[in-house]
């Protein structure tokens, strides 16, 4: 299906497999991706306030994704973020919907579950 203008999006996992994988799920689907394997950079990034949707993994058990979560929201609060993670941490989940994030997600994701993910908060459907 796909996105019928360019929406940009920021993918931050310092996981080099899996930004790899998401981006090119999302580029083939002709999302302009803007892919960060560090949360340093991810959060400055983010701070732009330039995306459309935001993409960040969890980073380990200490939530080191947290400050893009915190930057993308604080800069635009209707901005989606969407945390992804390989180990489920309770305290990450709690402070990640606190910061404003749309949901948190267990890794693998399907490629079918997650671009629906995206289109529907990139692309609303009109009620």
């Amino acid at each position: 299906m796909g996105p019928e203008f360019t929406s940009r999006i920021l993918i931050v996992d310092d996981n080099l497999e899996d930004l790899r994988w998401c981006s090119a799920i999302l580029e083939h689907e002709g999302y302009e991706v803007d892919a960060c394997n560090s949360y340093v950079e991810g959060a400055a990034r983010a701070s732009t306030g330039r995306y459309d949707f935001v993409l960040v993994d969890q980073g380990g058990p200490n939530f080191a994704g947290q400050e893009v979560v915190k930057q993308a929201t604080e800069m635009n609060r209707h901005t989606p973020v969407l945390v992804v993670t390989r180990c489920l941490e309770m305290s990450a989940y709690l402070e990640a919907m606190q910061l404003g994030a749309l949901d948190y997600l267990e890794m693998p994701v399907p490629a079918p579950f997650l671009l629906r993910e995206i289109e529907s908060h990139v692309h609303p459907v009109a009620a």
